[in-house]
């Protein structure tokens, strides 16, 4: 479980002996409870129970159900952070008054950062995308989608079509990974085409579940790599979760002399990016930078393209040609 904190088991004792005397008084069941609350039964329990910490969304859900005019919300703050006059816990407090109020049904990407860097000693790119989750729904969190769907050539369906045909792309070749808050866990692939494969990525480590509860935040990760001839010279992020931020890096050798121009999608239409992304050193590498401070919807998206302006070896075209 993520940010179980609790400072003393006394505090622990305290929150539940008070939820379970409210409880008592209003002739609430766990399962009526979570009704009310409108949370997954199973999460209550493991709530009143002791075996996962309260969040504040729960302590104010559980205060406006039952009446208890802000005391839950007291008590979870004095057990997860301390007594009132600790600075530490005044600023974890601000943090977690983003919370909604019951009713509210989102899983919330904070901060989405995606980087593409291609590896010329290989001729491979390696794709890493990381998710900062913020669950506003009412029930754990179990999963998360991934989704790996290359096009070496977008523009012409019968030349990728003969390619991933020809040399369809193995697991072994992806190399797929996938961490939650930092640690490995276990996924599942559905192949939907010789080129497209739909993941997902399961919340559990030692056959035990760690969902992201309501109200908690999480950190999901995952990679993969394909050869320069599967890929395709653009990268494209679809936004599927109200985000608030949204970082794009791209890594080339700096001696292939990138350019790279990037669009961003609308149902009202294209535009180019403004600003454009930026260019830094890194290295032996060119690091092309976007980043969005304004919170994106779902339902639109960006989209970056590439060219090699220097002279390079035989590239990917004489593969497409050749198959």
């Amino acid at each position: 479980m993520t940010d179980l904190g609790w400072r003393e088991a006394a505090d622990e004792r305290e929150f539940r002996a008070t939820l379970k005397t409210l409880q008592e008084k209003r002739g609430l069941s766990n399962k009526d409870l979570a009704a009310a609350m409108q949370f997954h039964p199973s999460y209550v329990s493991h709530i009143v129970s002791g075996r996962c910490a309260p969040t504040p969304n729960f302590a104010m859900r559980a205060d406006a159900v039952l009446g208890a005019d802000g005391e839950l919300l007291k008590l979870c703050a004095k057990a997860r952070h301390g007594e009132p006059g600790d600075p530490a816990r005044r600023a974890v407090i601000a943090r977690e008054a983003e919370l909604p109020a019951a009713g509210t049904s989102e899983l919330i990407v904070e901060r989405e950062e995606a980087s593409v860097r291609y590896d010329e000693t290989y001729r491979r790119y390696q794709i890493s995308i990381r998710r900062h989750l913020l669950n506003r729904t009412s029930a754990p969190v179990t999963w998360f989608p991934a989704h790996v769907a290359p096009d070496a050539s977008p523009d012409d369906y019968q030349a990728a079509k003969r390619l991933y045909t020809a040399q369809p792309i193995s697991d072994r070749d992806l190399g797929f990974y996938a961490r939650y808050n930092g640690r490995p866990v276990t996924w599942e692939v559905e192949r939907v085409s010789e080129w497209r494969r739909d993941i997902a990525i399961r919340f559990r480590r030692f056959g035990l579940h760690e969902p992201i509860y309501p109200g908690e935040r999480a950190t999901v990760e995952y990679g993969y790599r394909l050869p320069e001839t599967h890929w395709g010279d653009w990268f494209e992020r679809e936004i599927r979760w109200l985000t608030k931020q949204l970082v794009v890096r791209l890594e080339f050798p700096r001696h292939l002399s990138m350019h790279v121009a990037g669009e961003f999608s609308s149902m009202s239409g294209d535009r180019p990016l403004d600003p454009p992304a930026t260019v830094t050193p890194l290295g032996d590498l060119d690091r092309f930078e976007w980043r969005s401070d304004t919170p994106l919807k779902p339902g639109v998206s960006v989209r970056f393209a590439w060219t090699v302006t220097a002279a390079t070896p035989a590239r990917r075209h004489d593969f497409l040609v050749a198959a």
